[in-house]
């Protein structure tokens, strides 16, 4: 078998991407972020935190161990799982809030409201981008140009492929992915 760090890379930031979907499933969760947050998904608050718990007790950050809501692109990350998960993490929560903005209409849905929409739909996106992904050794751009594909309304998919664009992943810009490591079973070295 082989190994990809990006496949590395898209658990991590699947388990990151998880615990955001998770609240915003939740109207109770989408009222208490849209209250603390103002409506600005960019704010400092708890929502863009990843292990919070983790983050304070490995390192002293208050923020989390990681923050969803970062500018990190390809070139600025290694290519250890947790960091590079970082990149794709990133670009989500970016798409989210830039989708939220766009979809945000007072006069329809009150905020909580169109968060909870908006959640549903992109979590929709993801799962389908990861189900017709490949089975193996997926890229970060394998997926990006998924949900790019499968966004049906064009200013989203505008969007999408701008945040994953900006980081590095897909067009012009983006780091030349590297072939997969072939892994070799060296035995159980237990004594």
């Amino acid at each position: 078998g082989s190994w990809h760090p990006e496949t590395g890379g898209l658990h991590e930031a699947f388990g990151d991407i998880t615990a955001i979907l998770t609240m915003i499933s939740q109207m109770d969760q989408c009222e208490a972020i849209i209250c603390h947050s103002k409506g600005d998904l960019h704010a400092k608050t708890y929502f863009s935190a990843v292990a919070e718990e983790f983050g304070y007790a490995l390192y002293g950050r208050t923020q989390g161990l990681r923050n969803a809501d970062n500018d990190l692109t390809m070139s600025q990350v290694t290519e250890e799982v947790h960091d590079i998960s970082q990149v794709f993490t990133g670009a989500f929560y970016d798409i989210l809030a830039d989708i939220f903005e766009d979809y945000c209409c007072p006069e329809k849905y009150d905020a909580a409201e169109t968060l909870f929409r908006i959640g549903k739909h992109i979590t929709s996106l993801l799962l389908q981008a990861l189900l017709k992904g490949p089975s193996s050794n997926a890229t970060f751009s394998d997926i990006a140009k998924l949900m790019i594909s499968l966004e049906p309304k064009k200013k989203w998919k505008d969007m999408i492929r701008r945040q994953f664009s900006v980081r590095g992943v897909v067009g012009k810009g983006a780091k030349k992915v590297k072939a997969p490591v072939d892994l070799v079973w060296g035995g159980c070295h237990c004594s």
